[in-house]
């Protein structure tokens, strides 16, 4: 299905050639960031065309949240060179005030954007992760992997589960979702879990190279009988049933 700027205009829409300025307080919120924005853009629209933008914007100053986690930004350009709705993204959002900053480095389209992980120095995708979501690193001794498949195929079979003995998690996993939140080839989602007592257990889902996020409660009625709650990228509520066989 075509965006909104993507459908063609009617032939009695109307001519705009705008120049916009968003002076010095303007914000936007969505997608895990909180930005206060600054630039100009020139929007235009004619018969037969659709909405189209020129122009770059600068992220004053804002947060992005990621992994449960509010970085600070400290490089943000929106350029829009077509498409209103689809600008090319360079944001920086960083971890600080720790023994290795780390953080995330966005870029892409805002339709299709691209996530990567980012420390300094440079560290193994799962010390990244560990410094992001714990603010510590993990201690597992893995050393620099280069191939980052590789390393999250480490961290999710081995290294996952040594951050999750040290902060007492109960599950840490990387591979798809457990959720069903669609994803493209290649797309990887870390899985948290912690018994809360007996009958509550909490968990998150975090895409690795999107925004796409669940937060999940599952409450236990009876040995057979559950409930599910999803909120974020899936919003549900399940009545499971599960019988064991011995």
């Amino acid at each position: 299905m075509l965006q909104a700027s993507e459908k063609p205009a009617g032939r009695f829409s109307p001519t705009i050639d705008v120049m916009l300025d968003l002076g010095d307080d303007f914000r936007f919120r969505g997608g895990g960031a909180d930005l206060r924005l600054r630039g100009t853009m020139n929007v235009k629209s004619e018969p037969y065309a659709p909405l189209r933008a020129l122009g770059t914007i600068h992220v004053a100053d804002g947060t992005y949240e990621t992994f449960g986690v509010k970085l600070a930004i400290e490089r943000g350009i929106i350029n829009f060179q077509g498409p209103i709705d689809n600008p090319t993204i360079n944001l920086l959002a960083m971890r600080r005030n720790q023994d290795v900053p780390a953080g995330v480095e966005v870029t892409g389209s805002a339709n299709f954007p691209r996530i990567k992980l980012v420390s300094e120095p440079n560290l193994s995708e799962e010390e990244k992760l560990s410094w992001i979501m714990f603010g510590q690193g993990s201690s597992s001794g893995l050393g620099q992997r280069t191939a980052s498949t590789e390393a999250l195929a480490f961290l999710g079979n081995l290294g996952g589960k040594k951050i999750a003995r040290g902060i007492g998690l109960d599950q840490f996993s990387i591979g798809s979702s457990e959720s069903g939140i669609p994803a493209v080839a290649g797309d990887q989602f870390v899985n948290l879990g912690k018994a809360i007592s007996q009958k509550f257990m909490l968990g998150y889902e975090q895409s690795l190279t999107g925004a796409e996020s669940v937060a999940k409660i599952t409450y236990q009625l009876s040995r057979s009988w559950s409930v599910l709650v999803r909120g974020g990228t899936i919003n549900s509520l399940n009545l499971l049933f599960s019988r064991r066989y011995d």
